[in-house]
């Protein structure tokens, strides 16, 4: 790909920058709503990422590097109960150091003949 191409992006801490398109990729994801581009702001080298509709997705993906991102169906599920606690985690760990123990296992005494 030729870095002929520069492309105008809005950086929330320096404002309107300028990129060379190797600097900026884009991310397709299989869910729609995470589809998204991204680049590091070369003045302030803070991470940017922006959503990347369908058709911002058809104007980048011919002059972008592209990466796809396929979705596990679990990660979109809808959640439901209490949400997780940095006390349930210990709990977990705790219940799981239990089960590390390996009990001795009891061989048959050999028969002493008489």
């Amino acid at each position: 790909m030729s870095n002929d191409i520069i492309l105008d992006a809005e950086c929330p801490r320096c404002g309107l920058v300028e990129l060379e398109r190797d600097q900026v990729w884009l991310v397709i994801a299989t869910e729609p709503a995470l589809s998204h581009y991204a680049f590091a702001c070369p003045g302030c080298q803070t991470l940017v990422r922006d959503h990347a509709d369908e058709s911002i997705v058809e104007v980048l993906a011919p002059l972008l590097a592209v990466e796809t991102l396929d979705v596990p169906a679990e990660a979109l599920e809808a959640r439901t109960g209490p949400t997780l606690t940095t006390d349930d985690l210990i709990d977990f760990c705790l219940a799981l150091d239990t089960l590390d123990t390996v009990q001795p296992a009891t061989a048959a005494q050999p028969a002493t003949a008489a």
